[in-house]
C-alpha cells in the first residue's frame, strides 16, 4: 500500500518521516497513508482582486476628468480671470468686440461685474452730466454707430486723470455698468466706475 504525503500528496515511501518534496513531517503511528491529500499549495483564485483593482483604476479616471472638467468650465467669462479670480481680465479692443457683435451678450457677460481691463488711452475728458472724469480706452465706427470704452474716474482722483498721456496704455480695475444712455442714440458708450488705474 502506497504512502502519500500529509501536506501535498506526493507518494512517499513507507519508511520517509518527512516528504522529499514539501519538507512536511509525516505521522509517526506508522499507518500507511492510503488516500492522497489535497495539496495546501493551492493556486489563488485573484479574479475578484483583479476586477476590484479595474473598478478603483476606472473610478480613479472618472474622477480625475469630472475634476478636469469643472476646472475648465469653472474658468467661465472666457476662462480669462484675474490673479485673484474676482475680475474678468479683458482688452478694451475685446470688451468693445463684444459690444459691436452682440450688445445683449456682451452686457450678460459684464454688467454689474468686476473687470481688469487694459488699453490705450484714445481720449481724456469730463463727463457732461457729473463731475467725474473720463478716459477712453477704445474708439470705434460700425454700423452707423460710434462705441466706446468711458473709464469713469472720481473728481476727487483728478491726479490719475492728469497723469495719464493719450497714446499710453494703463490697466485699469472697476465695476462695468455697461452701457450708459446718450443723448445721442449713435452714441455708445461702456462705462467702468474705476477703483484702481496703474499707468
Amino acid at each position: 500500500m502506497s504512502k502519500f504525503c500529509t501536506g501535498c500528496g506526493k507518494e512517499l515511501a513507507d519508511d520517509e518521516k518527512f516528504c522529499t518534496q514539501c519538507g512536511m513531517q509525516q505521522n509517526d503511528d506508522g499507518a500507511p497513508n492510503t488516500a492522497p491529500m489535497q495539496p495546501q499549495n493551492m493556486p489563488v483564485d485573484d479574479s475578484k482582486d483583479k476586477r476590484k483593482k479595474k473598478i478603483i483604476i476606472a473610478v480613479g479616471v472618472v474622477v480625475v476628468f469630472l475634476l478636469g472638467c469643472l476646472l475648465f468650465a469653472g474658468g467661465g467669462d472666457n476662462g480669462s480671470k484675474s490673479k485673484g479670480g474676482s475680475a474678468i481680465a479683458v482688452k478694451s479692443e475685446e470688451m468693445l468686440n463684444d459690444y459691436i457683435r452682440d450688445q445683449g451678450t456682451a452686457e450678460s457677460k459684464y454688467k454689474n461685474k468686476k473687470v481688469s481691463i487694459t488699453g490705450q488711452v484714445q481720449h481724456k475728458s469730463q463727463f457732461n452730466n457729473s463731475n467725474d472724469f473720463n478716459l477712453t480706452l477704445e474708439l470705434k465706427q460700425a454700423a452707423g454707430r460710434t462705441y466706446a470704452i468711458a473709464i469713469d474716474v472720481p473728481a476727487d482722483k483728478v491726479e490719475i486723470v492728469n497723469k495719464a498721456e493719450e497714446g499710453k496704455f494703463i490697466s485699469v480695475e472697476g465695476k462695468c455698468v455697461g452701457v450708459v444712455p446718450q443723448d445721442d442714440p449713435t452714441k455708445i458708450s461702456i462705462q467702468i466706475q474705476a477703483d484702481k488705474v496703474n499707468q
